[in-house]
């Protein structure tokens, strides 16, 4: 299970909705991500994934954060903000498979 916290509440404005639905769809087909549940609320998003490679998963991670945070801020490369989009640490932890997972599945739901 994966959350991404952002600094400021924009991820549920419509316009953002589905900017961030097509980025997790081909990111996670891009580096083979299964996606099984996820949630976009406004100032994070939780989400239920598989990856069969740890270096598929930090490369979708990476991609999925940067393209979104571009994307909200439209930011232009050379141009720095004056504050990160995302809140770090990204909080991650590993599933088990069975009730755990059903757990986080409903959790998420």
């Amino acid at each position: 299970m994966l959350v991404l916290r952002a600094r400021v509440p924009v991820l549920r404005l419509a316009r953002n909705k589905k900017l961030i639905s097509t980025l997790l769809l081909a990111t996670s087909k891009c580096f083979q991500v299964k996606v099984y549940n996820n949630s976009l609320n406004s100032k994070h998003i939780h989400l239920l994934v598989k990856s069969n490679s740890l270096d598929n998963l930090n490369n979708f991670l990476r991609v999925l954060a940067g393209q979104i945070a571009q994307r909200i801020t439209h930011a232009v490369s050379g141009k720095k903000l004056k504050m990160g989009f995302w809140l770090k640490p990204m909080w991650k932890i590993a599933v088990h498979w069975g009730r755990d997972f059903l757990n986080f599945s409903y959790y998420i739901f």
